[in-house]
């Protein structure tokens, strides 16, 4: 019996472990709590209490199958194989935990095979990261190991040894255990095993988030990503003829119309992508008012889009969809898949085929996501990044501040020959947001402080920027597009279910724009992939290749967007919304007008997503 009060002991450690990170997680994010009553708070132990269960459970099947093992043969050796593999199971425990809570400040999600990508590239992650926040993150998977192996080693370990043959685990416990763990693993005997949902039950996304477990989560996003054999399309669910016709209506437009706001169609065109810049960093756009006045002034005398969103969370995913009008997909990168990049169309190319000059800039180094890979295929005539500047200006941790990337180009530009096209990728609203002198512009802001003073930088670079070159030559025959590669969490800390926690800025500048169109903004609802279509329908461009982008300047376009995220679609239009878990065929979050609303909105998004998963396997 004492074999069985061990294993028994077992599954309370881990149960011990996993409220102990639990308790861990909801402390560093305790901004979240704000309007949630303690009672709410605390239930997130009890509802994760299954998929707890369920992750020890499968630590269960070791033990159990060890201590049988030592059961019948008498080797200590298995007695002392579980203590090592139980000391493993903590350290990949505690390195996911502590890996998980910087990714929800990030992104918003639970630790995710999309995320141990990222992170599989440890220079990334140092330079994304303060001294403090990559060596404090080292000190706590240390710390946490270092405790919980203890605490399992000084009273939870089975010390005992046999002293003579006999089966210790009974018979009734050789043929009920086995059973019992099943049941653990699977939550049950109900038809559907156990899903994240399980632990789903409050309308706080962050304390569902809580509920559910790293360890089981992480496991699921692996093994449902199993699939992807590069043949098979999880998000399908009509046939190939139907969900191409879908796809069709909601791109259909009665009338090729759309008002030609520009005073010549061979422009110079300065696109500047910029990073993580959320819809609530602009006034205009219902945001704060003060965080970026340098913009808002180039606003107020441009053409700005207001119903812009990001179909994805990365940098990588936002430049294929400005730069070749592809969207992002849940799980997968496609930036990262040279043999499929290289088919995308690019809006580079078209320029190029134009005779354009094309340029790219960037402070920092090009390997994040690979980014170089793609913009290196893109053929741009010069790319600039880090390695190029010089290396006496002052540094940042990720790379040269913004301030120096618009000083380079500036002094560049007048080498190009017109007419140019030429992408400025900012760098300062990226963490660990460091700039000279690192003023701090607001003490607001809680913990995305840094995040607005980094924004407000940026902003500033921006205007120095138009202010030199509004001095030059070749600025008045210059269109400037500004727009966001990705949203990003901010001090209103908006719902990740709520479509404004994906939206982006976008806006175009330039004296290229006829007067009686500056200063107008645009409803059209859209996706940053839009661009293409809209800028090259203003140049009188080829607009064939970008199938996944509309008009946003046509009024007979379709109002609709969409985002992406682990086997999440988002989906929605003016009146309409939807977050549906493909996993498990749930909604997170609806919000619809009308029962036939309902099942519209739901036809258009998940062909959608299957027809644009279906052309991404295709490449």
């Amino acid at each position: 019996m004492l074999l069985l009060w061990a294993f028994i002991k077992s599954y309370i450690f881990w149960f011990l472990l996993f409220a102990f990170n639990r308790f861990i997680f909801i402390v560093a994010n305790r901004h979240e709590l704000i309007g949630i009553q303690i009672s709410e708070t605390a239930y997130s132990f009890i509802s994760a209490l299954n998929l707890d269960l369920s992750m020890a459970s499968y630590f269960g099947t070791i033990t159990f199958i060890l201590f049988l093992f030592y059961s019948v043969f008498r080797f200590k050796f298995f007695i002392q194989l579980n203590s090592f593999l139980q000391y493993i199971f903590i350290i990949a425990c505690e390195i996911a935990f502590a890996f998980e809570i910087p990714v929800y400040l990030e992104w918003h999600s639970k630790l995710s095979r999309k995320a141990v990508l990222y992170l599989s590239h440890p220079s990334e992650v140092y330079y994304s990261s303060t001294p403090k926040e990559f060596f404090g993150g080292l000190l706590l998977i240390f710390l946490l190991c270092a405790f919980f192996i203890f605490i399992y080693h000084r009273w939870f370990r089975y010390k005992n040894s046999l002293t003579k043959f006999y089966l210790s685990i009974p018979v009734i416990g050789i043929l009920l255990f086995p059973l019992l763990i099943v049941l653990g693993i699977r939550g049950g005997l109900q038809e559907i095993p156990i899903q994240q949902s399980e632990a789903y039950y409050s309308k706080s996304n962050f304390l569902n988030l809580a509920s559910v477990n790293t360890l089981w989560n992480l496991g699921q996003s692996f093994w449902e990503n199993r699939k992807d054999d590069g043949t098979t399309n999880p998000y399908k669910l009509y046939s190939d003829a139907e969900s191409k016709k879908i796809v069709s209506e909601l791109f259909c437009v009665k009338k090729d119309t759309f008002p030609e706001i520009l005073i010549t169609k061979n422009p110079n065109v300065v696109l500047i992508i910029l990073e993580s810049w959320s819809a609530d960093l602009l006034k205009s756009l219902g945001g704060y008012d003060s965080i970026a006045p340098n913009m808002e002034s180039l606003i107020s005398d441009g053409i700005e889009f207001t119903q812009l969103y990001s179909s994805g969370t990365l940098s990588d995913q936002g430049h294929c969809s400005l730069l070749s009008a592809f969207p992002s997909q849940p799980c997968v990168v496609i930036m990262r898949q040279p043999d499929k990049f290289q088919k995308l169309p690019s809006i580079v190319s078209h320029f190029k085929k134009r005779n354009y000059f094309t340029a790219y800039y960037f402070g920092g180094q090009l390997e994040y996501g690979n980014i170089k890979g793609y913009i290196y295929f893109n053929k741009y005539d010069k790319i600039i990044e880090g390695k190029d500047f010089d290396k006496n200006i002052p540094m940042g941790k990720l790379g040269y501040h913004d301030q120096f990337l618009f000083g380079k180009l500036l002094n560049d530009m007048p080498t190009f020959r017109q007419p140019f096209f030429t992408t400025a990728f900012t760098l300062s609203s990226h963490s660990p947001y460091d700039y000279p002198g690192e003023t701090k512009y607001f003490d607001w802001g809680g913990d995305e402080n840094m995040y607005v003073n980094g924004a407000h930088y940026a902003d500033s670079c921006i205007g120095a920027f138009i202010h030199e070159a509004k001095k030059q030559s070749w600025f008045k025959n210059t269109l400037f597009v500004f727009c966001s590669d990705h949203s990003h969490n901010t001090p209103r800390h908006n719902d990740f279910y709520d479509p404004r926690s994906r939206q982006i800025i976008g806006f175009l500048f330039g004296d290229v724009i006829k007067p009686e169109y500056r200063g107008i903004k645009i409803s059209k609802m859209g996706n940053h992939n839009d661009l293409a279509n809209t800028l090259l329908k203003q140049l009188g461009g080829d607009v064939s290749p970008f199938f996944w982008s509309k008009n946003l300047l046509n009024p007979y376009t379709k109002d609709f967007a969409y985002s992406a995220d682990e086997h999440l679609n988002f989906f929605f239009d003016k009146n309409n919304a939807y977050v549906y878990r493909y996993t498990d065929k749930l909604f997170l979050h609806k919000n619809f007008h009308s029962p036939q609303d309902s099942a519209r909105i739901f036809r258009y998004g998940s062909a959608y997503l299957q027809e644009l998963y279906k052309q991404y396997l295709g490449y």
